[in-house]
């Protein structure tokens, strides 16, 4: 049984949701302009595989980033934080409950190099999932 891109991603924004105390969330492919901090969402699909030969065990792979967005020319104890906060959410082993199994995190997120992105600072965090069906 396959699982939709749609369903993977509403699925991680809900779950991106419960966290506590966030600040606004910019999904990928909406125009906005939060007040700063606040978090830019991208998933990124990976791959598809099924090593079953009835076409029953379709094992799907990709990828959560989350920026943390700040303003430019301040400290990045602000986005250091909110990535503490997203490295706990998003747990390795964490199991997000889906219909047909769940998208589990399958390493431990992943902060990355901060850059300037015109007057902001951004601190990415990649999450990587998988899901079996």
């Amino acid at each position: 049984m396959s699982i939709s891109l749609e369903e993977i991603e509403i699925e991680l924004g809900k779950y991106l949701l419960t966290m506590s105390d966030i600040p606004a969330v910019a999904w990928q492919n909406r125009d906005v302009d939060p007040a700063r901090p606040f978090f830019a969402v991208d998933h990124v699909p990976g791959s598809r595989i099924d090593p079953t030969l009835d076409g029953y065990g379709e094992t799907v792979t990709g990828q959560l980033m989350i920026y943390v967005v700040i303003a430019g020319n301040t400290f990045t104890k602000p986005a250091n934080s909110l990535v503490d906060k997203i490295l706990m959410h998003f747990k390795y082993r964490t199991l997000i409950s889906l219909t047909i199994g769940g998208i589990l995190i399958v390493k431990p997120p992943e902060p990355l190099p901060g850059y300037r992105d015109g007057p902001d600072w951004r601190l990415p965090v990649r999450i990587d999932y998988e899901i079996q069906t």
